[in-house]
């Protein structure tokens, strides 16, 4: 059920007009899906403040309409959406005729919807499987912020956000749902969260991550939506309207307004510049609007020096990715709850040396990790040369564990590493120096700070090519 059948029907239970097969069609609506119950609740509290708004100045207000009004959240705080509707809505009935007269209309319904919102709220408390926070129901957390302005408070102390409107004026934000799905917003941005499968983008740059488990995630704009099958994406909506989508992994559904679905899939992308999707077409796969935003989806807080994450698109194969100038990184497993204990190469904060690798760190079975490849292959490489790179890449959880060594890189391939991507190739991790070096003279330095969160590394890279897998703490419930 669309949105606009949705109000169709609420306005039709509110005026006690609805039939009995429309009343059945709502019934196996909200049957159908929990998260339905969330946007007919969310549906019947912008009636109660929109029928509030529009008997401002009438006089004989029962005092029992305006108590209940008053305990529904956001009745005095409309989004800006809502006010429109109420300006378009000037020539309506209400303003024609007498206000006495509809109002004992008006106040009878404005009871039992304002009833029957309690109800259902009280119903959502009581399912173990939703939490709500300050009278609104968390849907989302804000799981990692870099430099982020709000322009509004729609985001709880804790980070839980209810449905409704973000406005990012500058900044990152990465928004975890609570089926999975995870989105990450670029300011400015303006994003309107209207359930926990249904959002809108409304300007602004987002990258959304979504699997198996949240497939059917919607993103809504002003000229098309997309619905994710499973898959990573990105969505670009200027101010003026222009609306680009590009799939990093896996396929969506595109639905312009105007115009047939179509299937998007990896490395495609489209873009609608006309009123309502009418201008609308196949363009060149461009990552590039969405590379800021990109690691921040990872767990990624910020690379600098010659440290990049690799740009979002279809799988990598990391013997072919060569780069004289940056150390890239690879994202690799999200999650994964180590069955049985890990040996690595440290865990401890400070200077990591290579010729340390025997000082029998291990993770203990059970912890939740996510996996990160960090790889410098020059391609200008040769047996007379060295590439020196130096940066630093800074995670928003802690490191809990490091490998460098050839043999455990490649025994931790099958766990970690990704499907898609070939890593079967000699040479990799940090060369043993032959001869203890001075400080400065050469060698691979890799340095952990005190917090765990921040990597400093100095590669040199000559006939092999250097590779570094970090595990960092896993995104916590």
């Amino acid at each position: 059920m669309n949105q606009a059948r949705l109000e169709i029907l609420t306005e039709k239970l509110q005026d006690h007009c609805m039939s009995e097969s429309e009343c059945q069609e709502l019934m196996e609506w909200l049957e159908s899906d929990v998260s339905h119950m969330v946007a007919f609740a969310e549906q019947l509290r912008l009636s109660n403040a929109l029928g509030t708004l529009r008997l401002i100045g009438c006089d004989g207000i029962a005092p029992a309409v305006m108590s209940s009004l008053a305990g529904v959240k956001g009745t005095s705080d409309l989004s800006r959406k809502v006010r429109l509707q109420i300006e378009k809505d000037k020539q309506s009935e209400l303003l024609h005729h007498d206000n006495n007269v509809h109002f004992r209309k008006l106040a009878t319904w404005l009871l039992a919807t304002a009833a029957t919102f309690f109800v259902i709220v009280g119903w959502l408390a009581l399912r173990k499987d939703h939490e709500l926070i300050d009278d609104g129901l968390v849907i989302a957390r804000v799981t990692n912020q870099v430099n982020a302005v709000w322009t509004n408070d729609h985001v709880n102390n804790d980070g839980g956000i209810w449905a409704g409107l973000l406005e990012l004026k500058s900044g990152f934000a990465r928004l975890d749902f609570d089926n999975g799905a995870s989105v990450t917003l670029q300011g400015p941005a303006a994003y309107e969260l209207e359930g926990p499968m249904e959002t809108r983008l409304h300007h602004g740059v987002l990258t959304a991550r979504v699997p198996d488990s949240a497939v059917g995630f919607k993103v809504e704009t002003v000229s098309l939506d997309v619905v994710d099958l499973g898959t990573a994406f990105g969505v670009s909506v200027s101010q003026k309207g222009v609306t680009d989508v590009s799939v990093f992994e896996g396929s969506v559904e595109v639905r312009p307004l105007s115009s047939p679905s179509s299937l998007l899939n990896a490395g495609e992308a489209i873009r609608s510049t006309g009123e309502a999707g009418k201008e609308f077409g196949s363009v060149a796969f461009d990552a590039s609007a969405y590379e800021r935003a990109w690691p921040i989806a990872f767990g990624v807080s910020l690379t600098t020096g010659a440290l990049r994450f690799v740009r979002p698109g279809p799988p990598w194969d990391l013997t072919a990715q060569r780069d004289d100038d940056f150390i890239v990184v690879f994202p690799e497993a999200e999650r994964i709850r180590l069955a049985t204990a890990m040996s690595v190469d440290s865990i401890r904060p400070g200077e990591l040396l290579r010729e340390q690798q025997s000082e029998g760190s291990t993770i203990e079975a059970g912890t939740m990790v996510r996996s990160y490849l960090l790889q410098f292959n020059p391609d200008t490489k040769g047996s007379d040369e060295r590439q020196l790179l130096s940066g630093e890449i800074i995670f928003s959880l802690p490191v809990v564990g490091i490998i460098w060594s050839s043999d455990r890189l490649a025994q931790t391939d099958t766990i970690f590493g990704s499907e898609e991507s070939q890593y079967d190739f000699p040479g990799r991790g940090i060369e043993i120096p032959s001869i203890v070096r001075p400080e400065g003279a050469g060698r691979d330095r890799i340095f952990l700070s005190e917090d765990r969160r921040s990597l400093r590394l100095r590669l040199n890279c000559s006939v092999h090519l250097d590779q570094i897998r970090v595990l960092v703490e896993a995104d916590r419930d």
